[in-house]
């Protein structure tokens, strides 16, 4: 399986690969199939390619329907992913909200605290994300660690509170842990991917029909239609792999929502600290 193992980090290191890479192959396949139907003799080869004509339809209707339900299961999970965003950003937003029942200096304090977590999670883990060793290791650690460590220890700081505001406080801290744990969400989801097995049995199921496709076109002289499975085939089977790579190709999961709230939070504490209010 190491062999398998190394064609698929090839697969996901480039996110444009696989369009090219299935438009390349599935050609060579169906040249394969013409030419060795095209090597009978004319008898022989107007029977294969009718046959190859009839099993055409039933072997590439299979296909899509096993493509369709892998895009499904994908674009549900890739649904999934997002609503995890945005529960992140709706917790964070209680939290900001929560903190201005504080006076200034400690809702100051722990805003920024929450905007430097925010813009770490936006960029740093996003990028981190990236990394199939970070969604999938258990033990790899979050680089917004230590900014969410930082944000623990504001608002469990002591100075920041009134000896009337401990109900404050412990909703901070709530909203805190619940913060990390919809963190925890991002990262849960995205193991939810299609083993690679099962990536394989969808290749070598298109290479097979492929092969009908291109012994088929042996009784045609302007096989059009042939030329137009084929890219709709890789088109396909490209969404496939961009899906069940939401991090590295073009259908990804979006962070701008937390990046937006960081950069809302930072604007009104410029704005409330600003010389004319």
């Amino acid at each position: 399986m190491g062999f398998l193992d190394n064609v698929w980090d090839f697969m996901s290191g480039f996110p444009m690969h696989p369009l090219w890479g299935f438009l390349l192959l599935f050609s060579v396949i169906v040249f394969i199939g013409y030419w060795l139907a095209s090597r009978l003799e004319e008898e022989e080869c107007k029977d294969l390619s009718d046959s190859a004509n009839k099993l055409l339809g039933a072997t590439a209707t299979g296909l899509f329907v096993l493509i369709g339900f892998c895009i499904s299961m994908l674009w549900s999970i890739l649904n999934d992913e997002l609503s995890a965003v945005d529960d992140h950003v709706i917790v964070a937003s209680e939290l900001a909200w929560t903190s201005q029942q504080l006076d200034a200096a400690a809702n100051e304090k722990i805003t920024e605290a929450l905007v430097t977590y925010l813009n770490t999670v936006a960029f740093d883990d996003r990028k981190a994300y990236e990394d199939e060793a970070f969604t999938k290791g258990n033990t790899t650690p979050y680089p917004s660690d230590t900014a969410l460590q930082d944000l623990q220890q504001e608002v469990d700081d002591p100075g920041n509170y009134t000896k009337d505001q401990a109900v404050i406080q412990q909703t901070l801290s709530q909203q805190v842990t619940k913060l990390a744990g919809t963190r925890e969400s991002i990262r849960a989801i995205a193991n939810r991917v299609l083993p690679y097995q099962t990536m394989v049995v969808l290749i070598v199921a298109a290479s097979v029909v492929a092969l009908f496709a291109g012994a088929s076109m042996a009784s045609h002289r302007r096989p059009y239609l042939v030329i137009g499975w084929v890219l709709s085939s890789t088109l396909a089977l490209t969404l496939v792999f961009w899906l069940n790579n939401p991090f590295t190709g073009p259908i990804e999961v979006d962070f701008t929502s937390i990046d937006g709230l960081a950069d809302r939070l930072k604007a009104d504490t410029e704005f409330a600290n600003s010389p004319n209010n």
